[in-house]
């Protein structure tokens, strides 16, 4: 049987191209987000910040909720975490995983706070105790990781959104309205 000889030009291309997919330019990796960003050795500021980055991505993910870390948006935190007790999934949780979720939100909540009105996140509070991760802001203390623990262990009354606006817009405009249905705030 008589076999044609391959051109040299074509075994030149294909040796080429196959070197060119070997050799392609390396894409660089998109940056760390969320809970893979956490690195050891973070200060708490930086935790809090990627713990917040979390809630946006599993708001999105999980419930199909854009949380754009803006004020209005907290209403949207209210809503994902009253969705999140009411999922089937939500009864097997333990303690240490609704924690886990009541920081991720409360670290959303704080983040949006901070990033209108400055502050300093802690770990922990001289009079609240340890692990509270209070936000420090404008003279205030603020314990959004707690309303946030309230509200997935003790329901509805625990309305984030409202919180959000007594003890965060309503101190920096004591005119806004602030919704409250069924819930007691202190004086």
């Amino acid at each position: 049987m008589f076999r044609r000889p391959v051109p040299v030009a074509l075994i030149i291309a294909v040796v080429a191209l196959a070197a060119s997919c070997r050799r392609s330019p390396t894409v660089p990796a998109a940056p760390a987000v969320g809970l893979a960003a956490i690195r050891p050795g973070d200060e708490t500021g930086t935790k809090m910040a990627h713990y917040a980055e979390q809630a946006a991505i599993d708001a999105g993910q999980r419930f199909g909720t854009l949380l754009d870390f803006t004020p209005q948006s907290v209403e949207s935190v209210e809503k994902v975490l009253d969705s999140l007790t009411r999922a089937k999934n939500f009864q097997g949780y333990d303690d240490k995983d609704t924690r886990a979720e009541a920081l991720i939100f409360g670290a959303y909540i704080g983040e949006v706070i901070r990033r209108e009105h400055g502050g300093e996140w802690s770990k922990d509070h001289l009079q609240a105790g340890p692990a509270t991760y209070p936000l420090h802001w404008d003279g205030h203390d603020s314990f959004p990781y707690n309303w946030c623990y309230k509200r997935l262990t003790q329901g509805e009354s625990e309305n984030v959104w409202h919180k959000y606006q007594y003890f965060v817009m309503k101190k920096v405009d004591p005119n806004v309205k602030v919704e409250v249905t069924n819930q007691k705030l202190p004086q």
